[in-house]
């Protein structure tokens, strides 16, 4: 199987999306807005669970520490994962041209996080967990958010709370809602409900969420380019986790038209697939 291309994210792509919105009708984005109405991302993306129950009281029974433990050990996993893409010498998130000043902050964080994922789960002692302590490195909380002592020990946390940042996913995900909308306009049950209802929420859901949006982004573009790659070859590529609950037939994602939408619309499917890139 042949392998994706490379993906990234910088001043290139930045430049795309501005093009992007000036140029696309909002006609075309109107059908995958229309199909996803009225839908919740928590539908599609279990939130991470609370320590404490709405009353208040710290959950103790063993089925809810169970899932806490469960749940809290892939959330770890996820957030260094997440902080990935801005290290490494072929980071995803491309550094900014010309350098911007909040940018090496930003790389200092993300590996701050990277580092904090990998000792919690190295330091991982069933029976001793602090959950209100992990959780609160991982969902941020609504009082003393702008202080240092709050941010204290909570990297991820801090990172996302940096405005550079917090911009530069927010384009991400728009960059590639928009032209999934645009491409899957005419089969609008291909799109992917992570990516589509997590941004049009985007500003009311969490960053751990915000988080996993993200990751959800990338997969969905990571996916369409590997099935681009395998259908000259007759291959099937597996469906990321967040399609897999959509029903819908194999290679669906693809954005297509039928013989009589192409000569509607006077777009080829060459032409539709060349879109999307």
């Amino acid at each position: 199987m042949s392998a994706p291309p490379q993906l990234h994210f910088g001043p290139a792509e930045l430049a795309r999306l501005a093009e992007l919105k000036s140029t696309i009708p909002p006609a075309e984005l109107d059908p995958v807005a229309a199909h996803w109405t009225g839908q919740s991302l928590s539908r599609y993306m279990q939130p991470l669970a609370s320590p404490n129950k709405p009353e208040g009281i710290l959950r103790r029974n063993r089925d809810d520490i169970t899932r806490l433990r469960s749940q809290y050990q892939a959330a770890i996993g996820i957030r260094g994962e997440f902080c990935k893409l801005f290290t490494g010498p072929a980071p995803f998130f491309l550094p900014p041209i010309p350098e911007h000043q909040d940018y090496p902050d930003v790389l200092h964080l993300a590996q701050v996080a990277v580092d904090q994922s990998s000792a919690q789960i190295a330091s991982w002692a069933p029976g001793h967990e602090n959950w209100q302590s992990l959780y609160a490195t991982l969902v941020q909380q609504n009082r003393a958010t702008g202080t240092l002592a709050y941010f204290n020990g909570r990297p991820f946390i801090k990172l996302m709370s940096e405005p550079y940042c917090a911009a530069l996913l927010d384009r991400y995900v728009e960059y590639v809602a928009v032209r999934m909308a645009r491409s899957s306009r005419w089969n609008p049950a291909s799109s992917s409900p992570v990516v589509w209802l997590g941004y049009t929420e985007w500003h009311s859901i969490n960053f751990f969420d915000q988080a996993r949006v993200v990751l959800a982004a990338k997969e969905y573009e990571e996916y369409v380019r590997q099935v681009f790659a395998n259908r000259a070859l007759g291959l099937s590529t597996p469906k990321p986790w967040h399609l897999t609950s959509v029903p819908m037939f194999e290679l669906q994602h693809l954005p297509s038209l039928t013989s009589r939408q192409a000569r509607r619309s006077g777009v080829s499917q060459e032409e539709l697939e060349k879109r999307w890139t």
